[in-house]
C-alpha cells in the first residue's frame, strides 16, 4: 500500500504534540453566523469569551474565511503584510512576512466554494479579532474583513481543550520524519473533523481535493512532490479550483470543522510555503489520500 494511504481507523496514534485532545464530552458553544459576498464579511461586532462555532456560508465563487486574534502590538496591517510575504516565492521574503506575523495567532477558518457552508470552532479569550478572506487579503486595496471584540462571557474559564468530534476524524499535521498527516478515524461525508497542528513554529492547514477516477498514488505522489515549482506541475489529480477545507492554525492549535464533502477519494494536502526555507509543505510530504465515506448531506447556504 502507498504511504499516501493512511486512512485506516486502526492507524497507529501520532506522536506526542502540543496540541489538546479531544475532551471526553461536548461543550457548549456560541454560534455565530459569519456570511460572505462581493461586498465583504458579515459578522457581529461582539462576541462573549468562550468556545464559538462559525456557521460560514458564501455566495462568492470561492471563499477562505480566516480567524486571527491580534495582540495590543500587532494590527490588520501586520497579518496583511505577513500573509503577502508568506506565499511569495522568494525564502526570503516568505521569512520576513513571517516575522511579521509573531503576535498574531492564526486560528483557522474555512476554503468553501459558491453557495456552500461549513463551520468551524474556535476558543476565543478576550480581545481583538479579525475574520478575513485570504483570497482578497494580499490583492485587494479593500480587502473583506470583520473586525470584533470578545468581551468577558460565562464561556471563559471552560478549559481550553474543545468540543468533542463524536464520531468524527482526527486530522494531525505532524513534523516527523517529515511534515506529513496522519488520520486516526474514518472520516464521513458531513461529520465534523478536528484537525490539529503540531508541527513547531509552523502552521498548517488541510484542503480537500477530489481526486480523478483514474489517478493512481504513485502519479499523485510524484505530482504533489513537485509542487516546489513556481507553477502547479502539469497532468494534476485533481481540481486545484475545487478545494474546501480548514484555513491556517498556528502551532499548537486544533479546530473541529464541518465541510461539504462528498464520498470518494481526496487528497488533502496544505497549500502553505515552510516558514523557515520557503519551499511548499506538499513537495515536503504534507498530503495524503483519504476516504471519504457516506454520511449526512452536506450544508447549503
Amino acid at each position: 500500500m502507498s504511504r499516501l494511504h493512511r486512512d485506516d481507523p486502526a492507524s497507529p496514534s501520532p506522536s506526542p504534540s502540543p496540541s489538546p485532545s479531544p475532551s471526553p464530552s461536548p461543550i457548549a458553544s456560541e454560534l455565530i453566523a459569519v456570511h460572505t459576498t462581493a461586498d465583504g464579511i458579515d459578522a457581529p461586532p461582539f462576541v462573549a469569551a468562550g468556545w464559538a462555532t462559525f456557521r460560514v456560508s458564501t455566495e462568492r465563487p470561492i471563499s477562505a474565511v480566516g480567524l486571527a486574534r491580534l495582540t495590543h502590538r500587532t494590527t490588520f496591517g501586520d497579518l496583511r503584510d505577513g500573509l503577502t510575504g508568506v506565499i511569495a516565492d522568494d525564502p526570503l521574503t516568505v521569512r520576513a512576512g513571517a516575522r511579521r506575523l509573531e503576535g498574531i495567532d492564526l486560528l483557522g477558518g474555512l476554503l468553501l466554494g459558491g453557495r456552500r457552508a461549513g463551520t468551524f470552532d474556535q476558543y476565543l479569550k478576550p480581545g481583538w479579532y479579525e475574520l478575513f478572506d485570504y483570497a482578497d487579503i494580499t490583492t485587494s486595496a479593500r480587502p473583506s474583513r470583520a473586525s470584533f471584540t470578545v468581551v468577558a462571557g460565562p464561556g471563559e474559564g471552560i478549559p481550553d481543550t474543545g468540543p468533542d468530534t463524536g464520531p468524527g476524524a482526527v486530522l494531525v499535521a505532524v513534523a516527523d520524519p517529515f511534515p506529513h498527516y496522519v488520520i486516526q478515524g474514518a472520516l464521513r461525508a458531513g461529520h465534523p473533523i478536528r484537525l490539529i497542528n503540531a508541527l513547531r513554529d509552523q502552521p498548517s492547514d488541510a484542503v480537500f481535493f477530489e481526486l480523478a477516477p483514474h489517478a493512481l498514488p504513485d502519479h499523485v505522489e510524484d505530482w504533489a512532490r513537485r509542487f516546489e515549482d513556481d507553477e502547479p506541475p502539469p497532468y494534476p489529480p485533481v481540481d486545484l479550483t475545487a478545494g474546501i477545507g480548514g484555513m491556517p492554525l498556528g502551532s499548537g492549535r486544533s479546530s473541529v470543522v464541518t465541510l461539504p464533502l462528498r464520498p470518494g477519494r481526496h487528497l488533502v494536502a496544505s497549500l502553505l510555503n515552510d516558514f523557515a526555507d520557503g519551499t511548499r509543505m506538499t513537495a515536503k510530504g504534507q498530503f495524503l489520500i483519504v476516504d471519504v465515506h457516506p454520511g449526512e448531506e452536506a450544508m447549503d447556504a
